[in-house]
């Protein structure tokens, strides 16, 4: 079932045509464990391999977000363009421990950092509650941006 649950969360990603998103779990010896790698990551925030061949770019920490059903969570923007100081950031991602599971959700590149922001809290609020339904998940919903055209969330020209 856990397979189940992770393959319907990264076929998503086929969805993104011009950014993409990843999600991972990782299950820990115990809720202390989960709760010390989350600590470990608000520490060093880009000090971390990717689970794609993808730079995750350069990260700052924002204001933890409220995940339902999340015994702790932190989230951070990101510019991908590590070639380009003056890159906007343009990613996102959400860190946060179910029990003695601790999950990754990130979505990088194409949208401004709010945006990728919201869309990271959205698709982690919907895995922790896959995580603590106790029973098969739900099919995973688009969040606005990611399942809006390359241009979601951008400011119109004037």
């Amino acid at each position: 079932m856990a397979v189940r649950r992770f393959l319907f969360l990264a076929l998503f990603a086929l969805l993104a045509s011009a950014r993409s998103w990843t999600a991972r779990r990782n299950r820990r010896s115990s809720p202390e464990d989960a709760l010390a790698v989350l600590v470990a990551i608000r520490q060093a925030p880009n000090d971390r391999p990717t689970a794609i061949p993808v730079q995750r770019g350069r990260k700052t920490l924002v204001d933890d977000p409220d995940i339902p059903g999340a015994d702790a969570a932190l989230a951070g923007n990101a510019v991908l363009d590590q070639e380009d100081p003056n890159a906007p950031a343009d990613s996102a991602g959400v860190d946060f421990v179910v029990g003695n599971r601790l999950v990754t959700v990130e979505v990088q590149g194409g949208l401004p950092a709010d945006a990728a922001l919201a869309a990271a809290v959205d698709l982690a609020t919907q895995q922790a509650d896959c995580l603590t339904s106790g029973g098969p998940c739900e099919q995973v919903r688009a969040p606005e941006a990611l399942a809006a055209g390359p241009d979601a969330g951008a400011t119109p020209a004037t």
